[in-house]
């Protein structure tokens, strides 16, 4: 059948995973995971601010008094 093939040959399978390398994995993955879902609503709230506009909803802030929620969405500014 194939070359090399033993049909009887049997090798144990690792069944107990090793929680180091599990625990690495998770965080790792999470990380990923995080930069696609949440980072670029983080990165659009940065640039908002920079640019004087609310984070939230991107309403035109400058002009306006220093502590003043924005009109458009009731949100404090930052």
């Amino acid at each position: 059948m194939f070359v090399g093939f033993v049909a009887d040959e049997s090798r144990p399978l690792p069944l107990r995973p090793l929680w180091s390398g599990f625990a690495a994995n998770t965080a790792i993955y999470a990380a990923g995971a995080w930069v696609i879902v949440a980072g670029p609503r983080t990165v659009r709230r940065m640039v908002r601010r920079r640019r004087g506009l609310c984070a939230a909803c991107g309403y035109d802030l400058r002009g306006l008094r220093e502590g003043a929620v924005c009109p458009e969405c009731g949100r404090a500014r930052v």
